[in-house]
């Protein structure tokens, strides 16, 4: 506590460096300051240094985000509904990224999920969810009415445009967040094949 009061005050042994206020290597706060500039890199940076909300995602194969939302408030869940997974300047600055080079430039407006706008999370049922209780408590988890799963997380997905009947790979698949998107996205009709090379994260 001592160590953080002092780096947290005016003391000459104060940190003073993005490097070392952030505990992030040089080298990536420099690659973010190239590609996103100074002002968004400096976003970045705050929010990781945040507590992160808690995120949940409505399982569409099991419940409807209206009917998840009417379970848990009665329960005394506050639940907050998040409009965009991106808004659309970020999704525009993810295709750019992705696209980079010889790859051809797909439409924004085109993803699954868009409104035009961005990647439209209300159709998926995403909340950020606020309970003092324990989470294992709830029916609702336990059944997989919904499942916990952070923004970021959501957009591989989101950027697949898998359909119903397809074969997905997914191959950096544990736990299985993403597998589970597709599986929503293509309304339990196709196959997705799992893999991961981690044996640990793949047998929790």
């Amino acid at each position: 506590r001592g160590y953080i009061r002092v780096m947290a005050s005016d003391h000459p042994l104060r940190l003073t460096t993005d490097c070392a206020r952030y505990c992030m290597p040089q080298w990536i706060i420099d690659r973010w300051r190239a590609d996103y500039g100074e002002e968004d890199t400096a976003l970045i940076l705050e929010g990781a240094a945040e507590k992160p909300a808690l995120i949940i995602r409505t399982n569409t194969l099991q419940s409807t985000p209206q009917e998840l939302a009417e379970h848990l408030t009665s329960r005394g869940v506050t639940l907050q509904s998040i409009p965009d997974l991106l808004p659309e300047r970020n999704v525009n600055q993810a295709v750019d990224s992705i696209t980079r080079g010889d790859i051809p430039s797909r439409e924004v407006g085109k993803r699954p999920y868009g409104n035009g706008s961005g990647l439209d999370a209300r159709e998926l049922g995403v909340f950020e969810m606020q309970y003092s209780g324990s989470l294992t408590d709830l029916e609702e988890l336990n059944r997989g009415d919904f499942y916990i799963q952070d923004l970021s997380s959501m957009l591989p997905a989101a950027f697949s445009e898998a359909k119903p009947g397809m074969v997905v790979y997914d191959l950096c698949a544990a736990p299985g967040g993403k597998s589970i998107d597709c599986a929503m996205m293509m309304q339990d009709q196709g196959q997705i094949i799992s893999r991961d090379l981690s044996f640990d994260k793949a047998d929790r």
